[in-house]
């Protein structure tokens, strides 16, 4: 009896990492993309440039960097996105790790739109970096591919999933 609980338990702790966050849940994201007027104005940034609308926020608002798109990883190969905004005179740059107030996590048909509280202190390492480094000759080298792994530095271990080649910051630290 005792081993089936265990094994019940460890199976939900191990699907419980790759699911989407939900709504009141707080999480790590990268920012992705610090949205400019032009680059809002682009259609296939409509859903944005709507939630931006519908909250009010002005090209001003925009062009001080206030409107967002973020990700986090969930697990290999699974990421999670969200379109999210800044508090006014809050600045924050591209590749940088921030805290998402989940109140819309979106669906499979739209990305969400969450506020952001703030950076994350004491953690001053991008949220995305490449996972692997290229190697040309690897042939030449008798390598078995050309692919090398690229190490994370101390104070980045497991704050990390391998996405699509890049290291990209866990949602839920």
């Amino acid at each position: 009896m005792i081993p089936r609980l265990l094994t019940g338990l460890l199976l939900a702790a191990l699907t419980a990492c790759g699911t989407p966050p939900r709504a009141s849940e707080t999480v790590w994201v990268t920012v992705s993309e610090v949205f400019t007027p032009q680059t809002l104005a682009q259609d296939w940034n409509r859903q944005a440039r709507d939630y931006a609308g519908a909250a009010g926020l002005s090209d001003a608002d925009v062009a001080a960097g206030r409107v967002l798109k973020l990700a986090c990883g969930l697990g290999a190969d699974h990421a999670w996105a969200s379109y999210g905004h800044v508090p006014p005179g809050m600045q924050v740059a591209r590749n940088q790790v921030v805290i998402l107030k989940v109140d819309d996590p979106g669906n499979d048909d739209r990305m969400g739109w969450n506020p952001v509280l703030g950076r994350v202190q004491g953690f001053n390492h991008p949220g995305s970096l490449a996972a692997y480094n290229f190697i040309a000759d690897w042939r030449e080298r008798g390598l078995r591919s050309n692919l090398e792994p690229v190490p994370l530095q101390t104070g980045q271990h497991g704050r990390y999933v391998i996405s699509h080649s890049n290291y990209l910051i866990k949602c839920r630290q």
